[in-house]
């Protein structure tokens, strides 16, 4: 992840792979930072690496392939 001091919307978009609509749902639950440069909107470079640091770490390994599995119904 190449994350600079201020990163654009379509920036954080490329960075995180989310959507127009979350980040600007995002910055205005306060979870991403923003900051305006004449009617550039600037994602901080700090928030944007809190919110990834912040999200749940994914399961990975057998438990997870047992549980994916038995959700769908499929025997293990």
């Amino acid at each position: 992840m190449n994350i600079t001091p201020l990163n654009s919307i379509n920036e954080t978009k490329r960075l995180t792979s989310l959507g127009h609509t979350k980040v600007y749902e995002l910055i205005g639950n306060g979870t991403l930072d923003a900051r305006k440069l004449g009617s550039k909107t600037l994602i901080t470079g700090e928030s944007l690496m809190a919110f990834v640091a912040g999200l749940p770490a994914a399961p990975i390994g057998a438990k997870h392939k047992a549980t994916a599995a038995a959700e769908v119904g499929a025997v293990v």
